[in-house]
C-alpha cells in the first residue's frame, strides 16, 4: 500500500518510507512454520516470489537503492535459490518506470509472464504488463485496467485456482482484504463479497499441492500469521504464527513458493523500525553490482550484509572517494604542479 506525493511513493502500508526496507527470506518444510533465512536485498520492498516452469526462481520487488532508479521494479533470478542475479525491469508503454508499484507476477501457459501493478498516482487502479520473452525482464503495458476500485487499494496478489484467477487486494478500512475473481484468463477482475478483516492487510496467498489455499499476513511486530481459506475464498481459519523474526521489526508483504527440493521459501519485507525508516536516506553509491544491459549475462552475488560502512560511519563509497582525492593531490605536489 502506497501513498503518492507528486507521483512518487512517500510512505508504505505502515505509514513510513520504504527506503529502510529489506527483502529477506524464511524457509519451511511444511508451509506452516518458517525459520529465518537470509537478507537478499537492502533498500527494497514489496517482494513477490515465483518458481518458473523451468525450475528457476524470480523475486520481483520495488527497488529503493539510491545508486539505481528508485522505486522502479527490479527482479532477482536464481537457478538454485542460493545465488541470485539482479536486473532492473523495463515496462514498455509505461509513462514512467516508477508508475508501477507493488508487483505481482504469474507465469502464463506460453511461458511468458504477466505482471500486475498498482498504477501510481491512482487510489485503486490495477494495471498489467506482459513480458516480451520468457526471461521476465522486459514487459509491455496492456491496454485498459484489470481492476478499478473507488477507494484506496494496493498490493494486488494473484493466484490461479480452480475457478479462475483469484486476486486479493489490501484496501480500506486499514487491515481489510478485498477479493476479486477473473474467469477470462486474468484480464478482467470482479470483486465479490465485502472487504474482510483477518487481523492484517497485504495478504500473500499460495495454493499448495494438496489444494490448500493459505493466506499469509502481517500479524503485528515481528510476526506473520497464516490462514487457510475455504472453498468460497472468503472464509478464513487462523492456523497460527507462521514466522517470528524474534524482534519488534515490521515484517510484511509475505510471498511463498515451493522449492524444487519440496521445501517452501517465503520472501518478505523487513523494516527495523518506523523511526529508522523516517530518517533513512538511500545510498548514493549502490552496494550491489551495476545491472548489465538486458539480454546480457548477469552479475551474480551472494546475499549481502545489510549496511556496509566504515568504522566512523561513512559509507565505503565516500571513504574511497576521499582517499582518491587525497592521492591525486599528493601526486600533483610531487610533480611540482
Amino acid at each position: 500500500l502506497a501513498v503518492t506525493l507528486g507521483g512518487h511513493v512517500a510512505v508504505d502500508a505502515q505509514g513510513t518510507s520504504p527506503c529502510n526496507d529489506e527483502v529477506r527470506t524464511a524457509i519451511s518444510s511444511d508451509g506452516v512454520t518458517y525459520t529465518a533465512g537470509k537478507l537478499l536485498r537492502p533498500y527494497a520492498s514489496a517482494p513477490d516470489i515465483l518458481r518458473m516452469s523451468n525450475g528457476s526462481y524470480a523475486i520481483y520487488f520495488v527497488n529503493f537503492d539510491g545508486g539505481l532508479t528508485q522505486q522502479r521494479v527490479g527482479v532477482l533470478t536464481s537457478t538454485d535459490g542460493a545465488t541470485w542475479a539482479f536486473y532492473e525491469v523495463n515496462i514498455l508503454g509505461m509513462a514512467s518506470q516508477i508508475d508501477g508499484g507493488d508487483p505481482k507476477v504469474v507465469q502464463l501457459s506460453d511461458g511468458r509472464f504477466r505482471m500486475y501493478v498498482l498504477y501510481r498516482g491512482s487510489t485503486g487502479i490495477i494495471k498489467s504488463a506482459v513480458s516480451n520473452a520468457v526471461d521476465g525482464r522486459t514487459f509491455t503495458l496492456e491496454s485498459g485496467s484489470r481492476y478499478v476500485h473507488t477507494t484506496q487499494t494496493a498490493d494486488p496478489e494473484v493466484v490461479l485456482v480452480s475457478s479462475g484467477y483469484l486476486m486479493y487486494l489490501a484496501t480500506t478500512p486499514a487491515g481489510t482484504i478485498l477479493p476479486a475473481m477473473s474467469t477470462d484468463g486474468g484480464t478482467t477482475f470482479t470483486a465479490f463479497g465485502t472487504p474482510f478483516d483477518i487481523g492484517g492487510g497485504v495478504p500473500g496467498p499460495y495454493l499448495f499441492p494438496t489444494g490448500t489455499l493459505r493466506v499469509y499476513i502481517n500479524a503485528g511486530p515481528g510476526q506473520i500469521s497464516s490462514y487457510t481459506m475455504a472453498a468460497d475464498y472468503y472464509t478464513a481459519t487462523l492456523e497460527g504464527v507462521a514466522f517470528n523474526s524474534g524482534d519488534t521489526a515490521i515484517v510484511a508483504n509475505p510471498s511463498v513458493t515451493q522449492m524444487t527440493n519440496g521445501s517452501y521459501m517465503m520472501v518478505y519485507k523487513y523494516q527495523s523500525s518506523a523511526a529508522a525508516a523516517a530518517a533513512c536516506q538511500p545510498p548514493q553509491v549502490t552496494l550491489l553490482p551495476t545491472p548489465p544491459p538486458l539480454g546480457t549475462s548477469p552479475t551474480t552475488f551472494a546475499p549481502l550484509s545489510p549496511r556496509f560502512s566504515s568504522a566512523n560511519g561513512l559509507s565505503a563509497g565516500v571513504v574511497i572517494m576521499v582517499a582518491s582525492t587525497l592521492l591525486a593531490a599528493s601526486l600533483l605536489l610531487v610533480a611540482g604542479i
